[in-house]
């Protein structure tokens, strides 16, 4: 498989914000084959082009085990007691911490923060959450109790000015909206039962589903919804090492910071 710069699926996955119009987009694939790496340069993409004027992003690692980069909130109460000085990115440690219960976050509160921003605002924001299986009962595929600012955003987002991004390793447990409102899904390596599940519900196609079981570590392709079209590219950033040399000779979008590892 040949590798492609990925700048032109940027620019489709932007394009609606250039229209003064949202996004929603998801990253599928594996544990360790690089979405949340992809992820981390969309992020890091859309703040540096000024495409969004703010982003919460919804992370479950530790403060050292996060790839982000940005101003550390415990939660939405701790962020709004606390806001200045926390610049255009506020990361908040997300659910599957064990931290004290009033010390917890959950994908709905940034949600209604983003609802909040808006409606006081006249501001693009960005809700990024780094699992989206957080906001579901891991079953069922239906969304929490309570997580309608969330569903909201997949259905009104684009025209209040509230953009999506999510990643999820566990496709079969997100509510079907998830994938059709989203207009564009960047899909690395998945394991061939996900990819049946996605074919069942008629969120993939069969050319599609062919090729992600195939795609190396690192590599992705992009499906824009609504199209029902792979353009046919292999996609691949281009990922420093430890030592802060390139890899290989692939690409990292416009004006985004490489990556620091793979995953």
């Amino acid at each position: 498989m040949t590798d492609t710069s990925p700048n032109q699926a940027i620019a489709w996955i932007t394009e609606p914000l250039l229209k003064n119009e949202a996004i929603a987009h998801g990253w599928l694939g594996d544990r360790g084959k690089g979405k949340s790496v992809a992820n981390k340069i969309l992020i890091e993409y859309l703040l540096q082009a000024n495409l969004v004027g703010l982003a919460f992003t919804m992370d479950d690692k530790t403060a050292r085990g996060t790839i982000f980069k940005g101003a550390m909130r415990s939660n939405v109460a701790h962020y709004m007691n606390n806001y200045e000085g926390c610049g255009k990115h506020v990361i908040f440690r997300g659910t599957a911490l064990k931290r004290d219960s009033n010390d917890v976050v959950r994908p709905s509160e940034i949600g209604q923060l983003a609802w909040d921003v808006v409606r006081a605002q006249d501001i693009q924001v960005l809700v990024n959450i780094d699992e989206l299986s957080d906001a579901t009962p891991g079953q069922g595929q239906a969304w929490l109790k309570g997580s309608d600012p969330l569903a909201q955003i997949f259905r009104k987002g684009r025209g209040a000015g509230i953009s999506i991004v999510w990643t999820t390793q566990l496709p079969q447990t997100l509510p079907l909206e998830a994938f059709g409102l989203s207009e564009t899904i960047g899909i690395f390596r998945l394991d061939g039962r996900e990819v049946d599940y996605l074919v069942r519900k008629h969120v993939l196609t069969d050319d599609v589903a062919d090729v992600i079981p195939r795609l190396e570590t690192g590599q992705w392709i992009l499906y824009r919804q609504g199209r029902g079209v792979w353009d046919g590219n292999i996609y691949k950033f281009r990922i420093k090492n430890r030592r802060g040399t390139a890899d290989d000779d692939t690409h990292t979008a416009k004006g985004a910071s490489n990556a620091d590892d793979s995953e």
